[in-house]
Formats: C-alpha cells, structure tokens, sequence
C-alpha cells in the first residue's frame, strides 16, 4: 500500500496493519514531515520496523531517525537489491523478536492459582500428574473459569516447557485451512498439524466450533494416534 502524506499514511496504517513501513523523510504536501511521522507510527506499535529514506541525508538525519525507533536509514539513490534485503532483515527481526517476546512469557515462572482452599489444592495436585503424561486431555467449563491458564500450567510443568506450545482457535479458521491444519499436503508430505506438534504440547482452543465433517478425522487420531495422510490416499 502507498500513501502520499502523513494523513493517509496513518489511515492506512490502521486500516492495514503492515508488517513494515517504508517512509521518506522529506513529504510533500504533509502535515508531519517523516520524522515526526515515525514518531505517530511507534506510539501506535512499537514493533512495527519502519526504515528511512531520504534523498538529503545527513548523519544528523541519520541518528535522529535510529534514536525515534527506525529500523534503519537509506539515502538516495540506493540499489532496489539493498532496499529488498534490508526490508526482508527488518521483517525477520521483527518476527523474531515477537518470538522471543512469547518465548519470555512462556518461560515466565509459572503463574499459581490463587487460593489455598481444599478445592484448590486438589485441583494443583491433578494439574502437576496430569503434566506428567502424554495423556490427551480436555478442558471444560464456562466462559471466563479459566481454561487457558489451565493449559499453560500443564504446560509449564511439563517435560516441554522450553517450548512455544503450538495453540489453534478452531472458531477463527475456515474449512480449507483447518483441512490445511489436518491432512497432509500433497507438495509438502509429512507438515500437518500433528506431525508439527510431535515432542511439543499442542492446545485447541474452541474444538467444538470444528466442522461436522472434521471430526471424524479428529476423533480418529485421538482413539488412535494416528492421522489421514492425503499424500496416501489413491
């Protein structure tokens, strides 16, 4: 998406939500000049890379622009090659920051359930030997009881806690991508949802928004962990 001036820029930044910003210093016809801009975009997300470009640069520039949180500084003219490369680093930094971010959280002392009561007690006492099986586990109750932080104690307290669990909402998925998520793909055999999971804690989240016609599927691998191979139907 392009936008010629600081007003449609930052419309199109929430309309959008790119995953970088590629912005030049000097705007015509603009209320903010790119400076001041980089500024807007980094009080609305601080992650988002945003690298500058000027065709009058200076070190000054330069500095200015690091120091308001750019990713980087290009003065005119650049090779488009370097404008790629540079682009493709920002966004693999990016994502591996966010990684990283999880990973923390993950990592993060495990969060106690509040309380000391009986119920309680035995509710953590079943949580820390429910962590030390392989065992396939389902997690029920109400609205707002507190299923997620249920499945991020199992997880923390088991042998695969140094691990990003993998985590599918099945109510925000469409049908091609939960046969995507389920079935192996004939181009890449072997990449479905259970393989990718295997030594790792897998959650599902919303499994009873899952399509009648998947859960045969679904009901097959947890009976018999195993699943469909698409590659290997005739």
């Amino acid at each position: 998406n392009h936008a010629v001036n600081s007003d449609e820029a930052l419309i199109k930044f929430n309309d959008f939500n790119p995953d970088l910003i590629i912005l030049d210093v000097w705007l015509s016809n603009s209320k903010l000049d790119g400076i001041e801009l980089l500024k807007e975009f980094k009080n609305l997300n601080t992650k988002i890379p945003v690298i500058i470009i000027s065709g009058h640069g200076t070190v000054d520039l330069a500095v200015k622009a690091i120091k308001n949180g750019a990713y980087d500084f290009l003065e005119k003219p650049f090779n488009s090659d370097k404008l790629i490369i540079l682009s493709k680093r920002a966004i693999e930094n990016s994502i591996l920051s966010s990684e990283n971010l999880n990973l923390k959280s993950i990592l993060s002392p495990q969060i106690p359930l509040i309380g000391k009561s009986q119920f309680i007690t035995q509710i953590t006492k079943k949580i820390h030997n429910l962590s030390k099986t392989n065992s396939r586990l389902l997690i029920s109750g109400d609205f707002g009881t507190g299923k997620k932080l249920i499945s991020k104690i199992i997880h923390q307290s088991s042998k695969f806690k140094n691990k990003l669990p993998i985590t599918i909402d099945f109510k925000n998925l469409s049908n091609q991508n939960i046969e995507t998520l389920l079935i192996d793909r004939l181009s890449d055999l072997n990449d479905n949802l259970f393989v990718r999971s295997n030594n790792n804690t897998l959650i599902l989240e919303n499994i009873d928004h899952l399509p009648l016609n998947f859960q045969q599927n679904f009901l097959f691998f947890l009976e018999n962990n195993s699943f469909f191979e698409k590659s290997k139907i005739k």
